[in-house]
């Protein structure tokens, strides 16, 4: 099963309740944006995705280690730095 993420709404006061019976508030949209997940968490390829004929493309990983492989590919490896090279 798959949790959302705790997130509080709370009403807009009573001078945004605009035009009409039936309309209380403005419209709003929402982007979620996470900036820290746990870093002990699984990155995996859900079962009900995955079968015998058509398996996983890629193996677990933990947050923390996708972060820190993500990380050190912004830079340079002083090695390859002529030919470009990205340290790994």
């Amino acid at each position: 099963h798959l949790h959302s993420t705790s997130h509080r709404v709370t009403i807009p006061p009573l001078i945004d309740r605009l035009e009409g019976v039936n309309r209380m508030v403005r419209e709003r949209y929402s982007i979620p944006y996470f900036v820290a997940p746990d870093p002990t968490s699984v990155i995996e390829c859900l079962p009900t995705c995955t079968s015998e004929s058509n398996p996983p493309r890629y193996f677990p990983i933990s947050q923390g280690e996708y972060n820190r492989i993500r990380s050190m590919m912004h830079y340079l490896n002083p090695a390859a730095e002529a030919g470009g090279g990205i340290a790994y």
